[in-house]
């Protein structure tokens, strides 16, 4: 339905005046939904004999339809239009137009317009008209005609002769300036017809910023500017705001034809200057408004119909798509989207932009002093990088000379001494007393050892030769039996048998450290790390469910590697470097096995044994300390047993954790190797490759804007 005529009883009261108006728009909502498939009768005419005083109060002719007029304060469509007064719909097809009581398809020809007429009654017409002497008329034929007349006249740049809708433009061949008609018009420059392309069937032709419009006056459909924008329908910018202050409203003041909000105001959806926060801590950018979410109960800036982009900065207007009109940019190329009617400009691969304008991705190729002089630029599976050269470590930007250090020798703890063995077993020597060291690892790139002192509470540093002791790490220790150290991202992990924890710290800064694993673990022992596939390892000596766990570097995605029914009493790790198979030294099966992390599969690489503690892999061989035996135990990658090393012992006779010293040490990089990879607040930086930057900051005690959860909570 278009409407319903609703008679007005006289002396009717002001709540049923009110209720009239909220019904008579509930049914113009309803109207514009069928306004273009329903085409009823006109309304007939109202009853003169209808009161009207009592409309005084509210005269509804304020809300015509721009195609109805106001007949005794009653809205009434014209002829031709059909709907309630408030909303006339045409009866007629877009390129239709009522006359003489019916509908009729409009004719693009051009209308027929006056010739040019001399002194003595000679008429002429414009080229592509013909004259009609009975009448006097020119009337269009289609054609002009196509001889130049530019080689008669005067040249455009000494007389102005050219149409109105040409311009003057020097042509090479010519060697001359000639008359050229503007976009949209064709000719000789001399006269110039416009080219008629309507946009009721062509409505692409019109600005994004336009809409089709029918002229009454022109007889056809054109393209006009919306509300705001200025220009002729082919191409709309936006028009000045204002004038004069007047033209700004309240709380907002003309500056260089824009208003403007005053100091202390912004604008919000209505396009009011409202007071600052309006919406929200935001300011809403160019070309976008202020909205209310009802659903979350906030405001946000959206851009406005017709542009795009991040509405807190500013919004564009949305381009022709590619496909219709090709605009990308050099290093550019129109490509589909998701959507595959829809197409946009996408810069090439190694270059970045919005597809308009793309620049060239920087990398150490084009640029160079990305890379520190003691660098190259490689090509990897990640792209070019920057790699340090041999004998110096580092990220590739930044390289640091690699320090020459002994080699070829193991570091046994034997509890209150740790003691220097060469791989011939001769020549073993103390190099550092302890309380009472367990675990131990070293740090090949500075040439130290690190030990956990169960006794002193503690974990103790010193160089190779037992030079240099310092304590590391004095406060909240308990009994640090596992030390693992990651010499490329810098870090050094333990496990602690007390406080049940898994923990790490930065060997660079020892107050940036962090709680990894807190929960499920009883009595946490052997750790081990896989720098190159960064994951990280530890064994729990439960004896009523002992196990083997992994996790990422940064203590996520933990997950049981082997559970009671594998392993019995698991004591020291170690990682194989080139496979990254996992090896462990089990006291209660007596045996030391390798697992795959990935397929699970295990393989055996010695049984029968005593009491199988320490565990380390060097020079395709593994070895062992032996409680029982009270010897260095061995095997080669074969599976031959070796003959066991006896060593003098200079403390208890039990031999711990060790931990074996090559010539060789990771030139790998790492995303945390220098400055903390960036981590600020105090957080400490660990790898980890799941993460958008490679990498993850974990809260600190030092960390203000993050609080650390006590290790101490329950489980």
């Amino acid at each position: 339905n278009f409407g319903t005529i609703v008679q007005v009883v006289p002396h009717k009261e002001e709540e049923d005046m009110e209720e009239h108006t909220e019904i008579h728009a509930e049914e113009h909502e309803d109207s514009t939904e069928h306004a273009v498939n329903v085409q009823p009768l006109p309304l007939p005419l109202p009853v003169s004999t209808t009161p009207v005083s009592v409309y005084n109060s509210y005269d509804d002719c304020f809300h015509c339809s721009p195609y109805a007029d106001c007949w005794e304060r009653r809205c009434i469509c014209r002829e031709g239009f059909s709907g309630d007064g408030y909303y006339c719909a045409s009866n007629c097809a877009l390129d239709e137009v009522w006359e003489n009581g019916k509908c009729v398809r409009l004719s693009y020809e051009e209308p027929d317009i006056e010739p040019r007429c001399n002194f003595f009654g000679d008429c002429n017409c414009d080229d592509g008209y013909e004259l009609m002497e009975d009448i006097q008329m020119c009337r269009w034929i289609g054609q002009y005609n196509g001889e130049s007349k530019h080689e008669d006249l005067v040249p455009c740049d000494v007389e102005f002769n050219c149409h109105h809708n040409a311009t003057c433009e020097w042509y090479e061949l010519e060697l001359r300036h000639m008359c050229t008609c503007k976009s949209g018009y064709y000719g000789d420059g001399y006269s110039c017809a416009i080219i008629d392309e309507s946009c009721a069937v062509k409505p692409e032709i019109c600005d994004p910023q336009a809409e089709c419009n029918y002229n009454e006056a022109l007889g056809r459909s054109e393209c006009q500017c919306k509300r705001g924008y200025e220009g002729d329908g082919f191409r709309c910018a936006l028009a000045p705001e204002c004038l004069e202050d007047l033209d700004c409203g309240l709380n907002a003041y003309c500056d260089n034809d824009i208003c403007q909000c005053a100091k202390g105001y912004e604008r919000d959806m209505s396009d009011m200057c409202v007071l600052v926060g309006s919406c929200g801590a935001v300011f809403c950018g160019a070309n976008a408004i202020c909205k209310f979410d009802h659903v979350q109960n906030v405001k946000y800036c959206d851009c406005m119909d017709g542009y795009e982009g991040d509405a807190a900065v500013g919004c564009k207007s949305k381009p022709v798509p590619c496909n219709v009109q090709y605009n990308c940019g050099v290093h550019a190329s129109c490509e589909p989207t998701e959507d595959p009617a829809y197409y946009e400009c996408q810069c090439h691969a190694g270059f970045n932009g919005d597809g308009y304008t793309c620049i060239e991705d920087q990398n150490c190729l084009n640029t160079p002093q990305l890379c520190d002089m003691n660098a190259q630029c490689l090509s990897t599976n990640q792209g070019l990088v920057c790699v340090c050269n041999k004998g110096f470590y580092g990220n590739g930007s930044l390289c640091m000379e690699r320090k020459q250090h002994d080699s070829g020798f193991l570091l046994v703890s034997q509890g209150v001494v740790i003691v220097r063995v060469p791989l011939n077993g001769k020549n073993v020597r103390p190099i550092s007393v302890a309380s009472m060291a367990i675990g131990l690892d070293k740090d090949c790139v500075e040439g130290r050892i690190y030990w956990g002192d169960i006794s002193a509470k503690k974990i103790v540093s010193a160089k190779y030769d037992g030079s240099d002791v310092k304590t590391f790490i004095g406060e909240d220790i308990e009994s640090p039996e596992g030390i693992a150290i990651d010499a490329i991202s810098r870090r050094i992990y333990w496990t602690d048998s007390v406080k049940d924890t898994v923990e790490v710290a930065s060997l660079e800064d020892p107050n940036l450290r962090a709680v990894l694993i807190n929960k499920n673990l009883v009595n946490p022992r052997g750790i081990a790390i896989d720098p190159y596939r960064e994951k990280l390892y530890w064994s729990d000596w439960n004896r009523e469910s002992p196990k083997i766990e992994m996790s990422d570097l940064d203590g996520t995605g933990r997950e049981l590697l082997l559970g009671n029914d594998s392993v019995t009493l698991p004591n020291s790790l170690v990682v194989l470097e080139r496979s990254g198979e996992l090896c462990f030294a089990d006291a209660g099966t007596k045996k030391v096995e390798c697992i795959d992390p990935y397929s699970k599969q295990i393989r055996t690489i010695s049984n029968e044994l005593t009491y199988p503690f320490g565990l380390v892999y060097t020079q395709d061989q593994f070895y062992w300390t032996d409680w029982t035996t009270k010897k260095l135990e061995s095997v080669d990658i074969f599976g031959n047993r070796q003959k066991g090393l006896q060593i003098p012992f200079f403390g208890s006779h039990k031999m711990y954790a060790m931990t074996s010293v090559e010539d060789t040490c990771s030139q790998m990089d790492s995303p945390c190797q220098s400055n903390n990879g960036g981590c600020s607040d105090n957080r400490l930086c660990l790898v980890n490759r799941k993460a958008p930057s490679g990498k993850s900051c974990k809260c600190t005690a030092q960390s203000k804007l993050c609080t650390v959860p006590n290790p101490f909570n329950a489980l």
